[in-house]
């Protein structure tokens, strides 16, 4: 114990010069940081006084700046804007706001007094003209009656009208009871009535003529029908192929009507495709869609004739181009084109539409409606194609070639079944091309014959 309470008083000895120093080096260090600390604190506090002064002060600037502008805003001398400048220098940007703003709205006053006094006295000018044209007008009218004061007034009477007087009306319904004054112009009133009466009745006229024509074209056709009918009856009877049924048979000249499939000549389809049993019945206008009546018109009557006989099927398209797949030749004129008036009526789009392959009305069909003159409807009508004179042109295909279809009718293509016909295939082409090129045409199609097919 003895030994280590000396070893502890060794060591508290050697301990104490590095206290001393320790407490030394600390006294010194805090009383630089507390100096520090305080003389921090106070320029904080001087700063924030300053700014808060310097604020007051601007504000105190202000003041006096507006209570100086608004004082010589009342006098008509312009503002000094260069004193304003130079006295409150330390509030450069808010005295210019102030003044450019003051200014504004003194110019915008004066303009709109300005235009009010301008229409105040635009006002009152023509107040004066008028009150000093309506002074010589008075001024006139008393010299007048100044001068004509002397003479006697004279009263004039109107006569009266006679009761016999004629009054011109005229009671036509969309002139609703018009009455004239003067008799020239009653008559030429009537006489552009006269005038639009005489037209109708012409019109009128030539409707009755077109009529009768068209009446008189119809009896034809009918009779070449029921000429077609007995012609094949009789051959029906001396070939012995069946008996004909009289009930079956279509009167066209009585008030019932009749389908088309009665009008296509039934004995002569029941002899190519095959005959019909006695028991089935022919089909009645109810079960088909209606086509003629006992007094069909021409052109249903075309339609019945050669809807049978020609069309044309959809063979191969380009993918920009868009056409019905079939097109019966069912009328004297068919036209292929992209307006709308046309019976085929072709979509372009891409390129085929910005170049114009298809024109509007780019090629024709003229289809024979009368056929021949023995009424046998064994030989076909005649098919011709002609095109519209169009940039892209128009090919026909056949077993001799192909060529390009003339633009005139005397020099058209007649169509046979089987044949192809190419719609806008080249630019300009010349009169012959390969079959090759001719099949990428816009559209390509076959022509087809139901007669010939049924052989």
């Amino acid at each position: 114990d003895a030994t280590q309470s000396e070893l502890l008083r060794k060591i508290d000895g050697d301990l104490l010069p590095l206290q001393t120093r320790l407490y030394n080096l600390a006294v010194v260090m805090l009383q630089r940081w507390l100096c520090f600390v305080l003389a921090f604190k106070r320029s904080a506090r001087r700063n924030r006084a300053r700014m808060s002064s310097l604020r007051k002060m601007r504000h105190r600037h202000l003041v006096l700046l507006k209570r100086e502008v608004d004082g010589q805003l009342r006098s008509p001398e312009p503002l000094d804007e260069a004193h304003f400048r130079y006295r409150y220098s330390d509030i450069p940007k808010e005295t210019a706001e102030h003044l450019l703003a003051v200014t504004s709205r003194k110019t915008e006053r004066i303009h709109r007094m300005s235009c009010r006094l301008r229409d105040n006295l635009q006002v009152a000018v023509l107040a004066g003209r008028q009150r000093r044209l309506e002074e010589q007008l008075l001024a006139e009218r008393l010299a007048e009656l100044e001068r004509n004061r002397e003479k006697p007034i004279v009263l004039r009477t109107v006569p009266p009208e006679p009761k016999n007087k004629r009054k011109l009306i005229c009671f036509r319904t969309e002139c609703k009871l018009r009455t004239f004054l003067s008799v020239d112009r009653y008559e030429t009133h009537m006489k552009l009535h006269h005038l639009e009466d005489a037209k109708k009745k012409e019109h009128q006229q030539l409707c009755h003529q077109a009529k009768l024509m068209r009446e008189a074209e119809e009896a034809r056709f009918l009779q070449k029908v029921r000429d077609s009918r007995a012609y094949i009856l009789k051959s029906e009877r001396l070939d012995g192929s069946g008996h004909e049924d009289e009930s079956n048979h279509v009167d066209l000249t009585s008030g019932a009507q009749c389908s088309m499939l009665q009008l296509t000549f039934p004995s002569f389809r029941n002899e190519k495709i095959g005959k019909r049993s006695e028991s089935e019945p022919i089909q009645s206008h109810s079960e088909s869609s209606p086509l003629v009546t006992d007094i069909p018109h021409i052109f249903a009557v075309f339609n019945l004739h050669n809807a049978p006989l020609y069309s044309l099927e959809l063979v191969s398209k380009q993918d920009e181009v868009t056409v019905p797949f079939r097109v019966p030749l069912d009328r004297p004129v068919v036209r292929i084109g992209t307006h709308e008036s046309c019976e085929c009526v072709v979509g372009l789009s891409g390129v085929a539409r910005k170049e114009s392959k298809i024109s509007k009305i780019h090629c024709l069909f003229y289809c024979s409606m009368d056929g021949n003159s023995s009424g046998s409807p064994k030989q076909a009508s005649t098919v011709t194609v002609v095109d519209n004179s169009t940039s892209w042109g128009t090919y026909f295909v056949n077993v001799d070639g192909t060529r390009k279809v003339p633009p005139k009718m005397s020099a058209g293509l007649g169509l046979s079944a089987g044949c192809l016909v190419c719609v806008g295939v080249q630019r300009d082409g010349p009169a012959v091309l390969p079959a090759e090129q001719a099949s990428s045409a816009c559209a390509v199609y076959r022509v087809r014959c139901l007669e010939r097919e049924t052989d």
